[in-house]
């Protein structure tokens, strides 16, 4: 609760309030509630009843199918436009020299980082 201003003077809890649970204790609460209900074998008969006889609300029904088998892919995120091999089959052979120069630099880095970091000695000389 915000504090109250009197005249410049801070009252750090108004007259009359009687402070209530915090948060988290409203949290915990809600929490152990929901726990006693969904873990009552007597819930679970009924909610296995409804589910049976096809009366689970649709929402409910999604959420057991996500649980059993993870939630489905959000098709409107998968990437539409061109493969990465069509993007490679449209670049000039410059460009396509380019790229593999820089891949080769960029692995031998790794490969040279990788062996110091196990110790081995770099190798000397390199295939052109």
């Amino acid at each position: 609760m915000r504090p109250v201003y009197d005249d410049d003077d801070l009252i750090d809890t108004p007259p009359g309030y009687i402070s209530g649970p915090s948060k988290s204790d409203l949290v915990d609460s809600a929490a152990k509630f929901a726990a006693e209900i969904i873990e009552d074998p007597r819930y679970l008969e009924k909610l296995k009843d409804r589910a049976f006889a096809g009366a689970l609300p649709p929402a409910i029904e999604q959420m057991l199918w996500a649980y059993r088998f993870g939630k489905p892919m959000d098709m409107g995120k998968i990437k539409q436009g061109p493969s990465d091999a069509q993007l490679l089959a449209d670049m000039s052979l410059e460009d396509l020299t380019a790229l593999a120069r820089k891949n080769a630099e960029d692995a031998s880095l790794l490969l040279e980082a990788k062996m110091h970091k196990m110790g081995i000695a770099p190798i000397r000389g390199h295939l052109q």
